[in-house]
């Protein structure tokens, strides 16, 4: 067998191992991030989406253009089916292994082959490897390992010409590299610790990494920027002293070298460490690097091996050990991928050293010697097929970081509100609970929570997590967002207008908050403050659909009918839209606008196109009854129902209709199933009590109307409603008390007279 045809069986050999290892990830889903970074990014759906990826830095969660770039060519290719991105990164660890095989061969160390394999196959790395988010870790090591090779391939050859196609060759890769993750400025430092290591580093060579060295610094200072200021690493959490950051390094220092050695319980979070100056344990650990290091200077004139890998893992795991702002350590100060770019160091000084140990024992015992090999490679092979499992979906996932760190509050919620989404609401209440055992400062936990006994319809919890969430300090824009939306949601705008404000302080390009801003201040009718914020957010939007809506809105409002189509056509111009929902926008605006005739034209021309459009019955219903005809609106309502039959407005105002003709059971029915279905309607509650005291239920009725006035307890109609069953329940002190707030809020708001469902406010 020639030496061309070795090569090529034990890259073949490489790749099956790779392959096979990985193969339960091939059937894997999406799991935690990979919602922002693929399936929700808006900046891949985006029209200019290469222009967005490349030059606006925050229009993705990092700025990774050539990760994002490479998401976004096979979404083209095969959409959203999580087997062809898990493909991608098996194939790109696959080549990280191969060109770090082909380094060891260049820098002659022993066995190069072996530990590319022991790379490839060690679980530690599964992590970046099944997780689709982790493609920067991937790519980046593939593009890392490629450039070292190409220089040292200049750095040995000969050839002007060969030379110089080398060296750009090297430096392309690796800002290719730096492009997918600048954990690869570490490439320049590996690139001298080999010349070291081969006895060739010279003062013009180290010049000539310069270039590298100046990429590195800029594209790093860029990551450290966006960590603070987009991705969230800032805030009291963030606010370590020096000490204690030392002492977290040195003990994330041994914790990987302790994974390489023995990868036991491996996990998605682990615990986060509490560190003390006072420790003599915690200083233990940074002081044992510093004399493992002294050691190994010591002995570097006679074996320079051993500290040019401890070097090399340690430029690779520098940006993680807490020295930088890094948001994942909010959960924790260690993860697996944190380690890919360094194990490769660890694990040529284990395998090399070991060899060196055992030399004796390979030239007298190779069958014996091949047999050891072949077990360390099975015994790899398996523990990575397993953990490979854990990543299949986020059920999976949460549900061994659970078992393996029962204190992370981060797993609990995470799977909480994947449960949520499956209707599990018994478990994600559970799992809830337990996330504030272990921390209870946490707003999105306690508004998870909150919306869990919101659709139990338990609004004294409910409104206490609420409250609970609101009151801590956050520095997301994501939590300030949420706060805003459930504020805009339950009528508090002036509140939801503070959050969403304080949302654009921390991040002044954040989507969702600028588009939220202006829609609550139209709602306020404060136009042109609405308009100055909508224009903003068109001008630095990714997927415009949402700005543009908003916008047609803002001028549908002020009757600015041209531009408000404009806009709506715009808004709606995906496939992805339901057929109707152009022509539904332009007739909800003829109807804010005052023109409601319009409307009313427009909703039926739209039909007779899309007779399954129930937001249009709804709408016509609505305007039919203002105009009192209200059993054609009754027949509307009916058809907005059966298409929605889980829309609790639709069912709410069906109900309010029927009850002013005089068919209370049925009206009764109707707004029992619209509370049912949203335990924080207001009205829903209002008119379920208003129609229980028609029937003489005053016990149901006060029942009710308490929860009414829980929703609503700014609502004079309300507490005045509530007075009226409770004096029919018996109870005269409890109904004089709510007649009286009655009054006052009444003489507060100039309240109009509200005597039955009728006229309830209509959602």
């Amino acid at each position: 067998m020639t030496a061309r045809q070795k090569k090529l069986l034990l890259a073949l050999l490489l790749a099956a191992l790779t392959i096979g290892a990985y193969l339960p990830a091939l059937d894997a889903g999406f799991i935690w991030d990979d919602d922002s970074y693929l399936t929700e990014n808006k900046t891949l759906k985006s029209p200019d989406a290469l222009y967005r990826i490349w030059m606006v830095p925050r229009a993705s969660p990092q700025y990774y253009p050539l990760v994002f770039t490479s998401f976004y060519i096979e979404k083209s290719l095969w959409g959203l089916n999580p087997a062809g991105y898990h493909a991608v990164n098996i194939f790109l660890h696959f080549l990280a292994a191969f060109f770090l095989w082909r380094v060891l061969v260049f820098l002659k160390t022993p066995l190069p082959w072996l530990c590319a394999a022991v790379f490839a196959l060690h679980p530690i790395n599964v992590e970046s490897v099944a997780w689709i988010t982790e493609r920067k870790n991937v790519a980046s090591l593939a593009f890392f390992m490629a450039s070292l090779l190409c220089f040292l391939h200049w750095d040995s050859s000969q050839e002007k010409a060969a030379r110089r196609r080398w060296y750009i060759g090297s430096f392309a890769l690796f800002v290719c590299a730096m492009l997918s993750k600048t954990v690869a400025s570490a490439m320049p430092v590996a690139a001298g610790l080999c010349l070291w290591y081969m006895g060739r580093l010279k003062v013009r060579k180290i010049a000539l990494l310069s270039p590298f060295l100046a990429v590195g610094f800029a594209l790093g200072m860029v990551t450290v920027l966006m960590e603070r200021l987009h991705v969230g690493a800032s805030g009291p959490i963030w606010h370590m002293p020096l000490v204690e950051r030392f002492l977290v390094a040195g003990r994330g220092f041994w914790f990987y070298i302790q994974k390489v050695i023995f990868p036991y319980q491996l996990t998605f979070n682990y615990p986060r460490w509490e560190v003390s100056a006072s420790s003599l344990i915690d200083w233990a650990y940074p002081l044992a690097a510093i004399a493992l290091f002294a050691g190994l200077l010591a002995i570097s004139r006679r074996w320079r091996a051993p500290l040019a890998a401890m070097l090399f893992y340690l430029a690779g795991v520098f940006p993680s050990l807490g020295f930088f702002n890094v948001y994942p350590h909010r959960y924790s100060f260690v993860a697996d991928h944190f380690s890919y770019h360094a194990v490769a160091g660890l694990i040529a000084l284990f395998v090399g050293g070991g060899y060196a140990l055992t030399r004796s024992f390979w030239l007298l015992r190779p069958k014996a010697a091949f047999a050891a090999v072949a077990a360390l490679l099975i015994i790899l092979f398996g523990a990575t097929y397993s953990q490979s499992k854990i990543y299949q979906s986020h059920y999976t996932l949460w549900n061994d970081t659970i078992a393996k760190n029962p204190d992370s509050w981060f797993a609990y919620n995470n799977l909480a509100v994947f449960l949520k989404d499956l209707d599990r609401e018994a478990e994600a209440l559970h799992l809830l609970r337990k996330a504030l055992t272990v921390r209870d400062d946490l707003p999105e936990v306690h508004l998870n929570l909150a919306d869990s006994y919101r659709r139990m319809g338990d609004v004294q919890r409910f409104e206490l997590h609420t409250e609970k969430g609101l009151g801590i300090v956050s520095n997301k824009p994501e939590v300030h967002s949420l706060l805003a939306h459930y504020l805009e949601g339950h009528n508090r705008l002036p509140e939801a207008v503070r959050h969403f404000s304080m949302a654009l302080v921390i991040d002044p390009f954040h989507e969702p908050a600028r588009i939220g801003l202006a829609r609550v201040l139209t709602a306020l009718g404060l136009y042109d403050e609405a308009e100055s914020h909508i224009e903003i957010a068109l001008s630095q939007c990714t997927a415009c659909n949402s700005a543009h809506e908003a916008a047609g809105d803002i001028m549908a409002w002020q009757a600015r009918l041209e531009e408000a189509d404009r806009h709506y056509e715009k808004a709606f111009d995906s496939s992805a839209f339901a057929p109707g929902s152009l022509g539904f926008k332009k007739a909800w605006a003829r109807f804010v606008a005052g023109r409601p005739q319009e409307a009313v034209t427009r909703l039926e021309a739209l039909l007779e196109e899309d007779p399954d459009s129930g937001p249009a019955f709804a709408l016509l219903a609505f305007l039919l009854a203002e105009r009192g005809q209200r059993e054609a609106a009754i027949e509307k309502y009916r058809q907005a129902a059966r298409l929605m039959p889980q829309d609790p407005s639709v069912l709410h105002s069906l109900g309010v209709l029927l009850f002013d003709r005089g068919d209370f059971e049925e009206a009764l029915a109707l707004f029992r199933r619209a509370a049912t279905l949203k335990p924080d309607f207001g009205d829903a509650w209002y008119s379920l009590g208003l129609a229980l005291l028609q029937r003489g239920s005053f016990a149901q009725a006060v029942a009710a109307l308490e929860q009414a006035v829980l929703l609503m307890e700014q609502d004079p109609f309300a507490h005045k409603a509530l007075a009226d069953a409770y004096l029919a329940a018996g109870e005269n002190q409890k109904a004089w008390q709510h007649e009286k707030t009655a009054r006052e809020l009444f003489e507060l708001q100039e309240g109009h007279i509200r005597p039955g469902p009728a006229q309830t406010r209509q959602q």
